[in-house]
């Protein structure tokens, strides 16, 4: 399904002050409906809002709880897009706060191995 240039206009959004934007071919490839691709940014709107709240924060139960709040929001990103819904495909080393290592986590999206530094204050003691 392609969608219209109105449409398209539509998914774009300033998302504090950042351009949020879909990517085509993959919304072609998946065969995702415009309302969904609304849907799509919505959450991304949403998902950098908790982001900025935990740049905000200092308060380690309440970072923890809002990550949890994001890992939420990106498994309803995952079936918006039609993929599996798993947890290894998530970038949760590149939420805010978070100290560990993004270079050797990234190699590993997609499987479950994760380093993590034991001072994070998401994912660490």
């Amino acid at each position: 399904m392609k969608l219209s240039t109105s449409q398209l206009n539509k998914s774009f959004t300033h998302v504090s002050s950042k351009l949020s934007m879909i990517n085509q071919n993959l919304v072609n490839r998946q065969k995702v409906s415009a309302d969904d691709v609304q849907k799509i940014v919505k959450l991304q709107t949403i998902r950098k809002y908790f982001y900025d709240f935990i740049e905000l924060s200092n308060d380690k139960e309440e970072i923890r709880r809002l990550d949890k709040i994001i890992t939420q929001i990106e498994f309803k990103l995952q079936r918006l897009w039609g993929f599996p819904q798993d947890r290894n495909h998530h970038r949760w080393f590149d939420v805010p706060k978070c100290s560990c290592p993004k270079w050797d986590n990234a190699d590993s999206l997609g499987s479950d191995f994760r380093i993590i530094n034991p001072n994070c204050i998401l994912h660490g003691e």
